[in-house]
């Protein structure tokens, strides 16, 4: 599929799921709706443009855009140097703004033990279905969990869909005091999930790749380079 010429099409309804997307107009997101575009790879070219709000008016709703390519595909192949599969090749602008979370990261407010699916965080404005990171509390580095939230909970604490692996420090009494000053060991849980999100499709071994490209246009004797400018994206 390739949206060309210098008009703008208005994501007022997803795409089918796509082999390969060329843009060589405008494609705006409605924030009327959540948005889906899924495509093997995508080429947004000189003239091309990918948006979803802006800086002052983020976009609200989620924008997904799925790279649905699998290691197996033919590829395709951009210019003499550059070729290949599952890619977002940008060498015209991707601008994506989306709502960002004003809890990006906070402090558990309580203990929480090994085999507990329940965590105290206080106020968040975090939601069900989204990806948090919770921090080590002991000498293994290796002790850090990425969870999934069932429910946000009105006392401050948050459900989560499976069982803590590890105990997690969290009450306000445990530090460590030194001759450099004090530590506070409480665990920190940081807030992955974004509004808008690129992601990989069902072939999740095989990540996508981005790439911001340039080239010289013999037309106009001149370099093109592609822009991107993110706020609030979950890759």
């Amino acid at each position: 599929m390739t949206v060309n010429g210098n008009w703008t099409v208005l994501l007022d309804v997803d795409p089918a799921v796509l082999e390969y997307l060329t843009v060589d107009g405008v494609l705006f997101a409605d924030d009327r709706r959540d948005v889906n575009i899924t495509a093997k790879s995508i080429f947004i070219r000189a003239t091309g443009n990918i948006s979803a709000g802006s800086v002052s008016s983020p976009f609200l709703h989620k924008f997904t855009i799925q790279i649905n390519g699998a290691k197996t595909d033919a590829g395709h192949t951009i210019d003499s140097v550059l070729s290949g599969n599952k890619f977002m090749v940008v060498t015209g602008s991707l601008n994506l703004y989306g709502q960002p979370t004003t809890t990006p990261q906070t402090t558990l407010k309580q203990t929480a033990t090994a085999g507990s699916s329940t965590i105290q965080v206080g106020t968040v404005d975090w939601s069900a279905g989204d990806i948090i990171v919770l921090s080590p509390s002991f000498s293994k580095s290796t002790e850090h969990e990425r969870k999934v939230i069932q429910s946000v909970n009105l006392d401050g604490s948050v459900t989560l869909t499976t069982p803590l692996s590890y105990t997690h420090y969290g009450a306000s009494t445990i530090t460590i005091n030194n001759n450099y000053g004090t530590l506070d060991t409480r665990t920190r849980v940081g807030h992955l999930s974004r509004k808008i999100l690129i992601a990989t499709g069902p072939d999740s071994g095989y990540g996508f790749t981005v790439v911001i490209y340039g080239y010289f246009d013999s037309s106009t004797n001149s370099t093109v380079v592609g822009t991107v400018n993110l706020k609030g994206v979950h890759f």
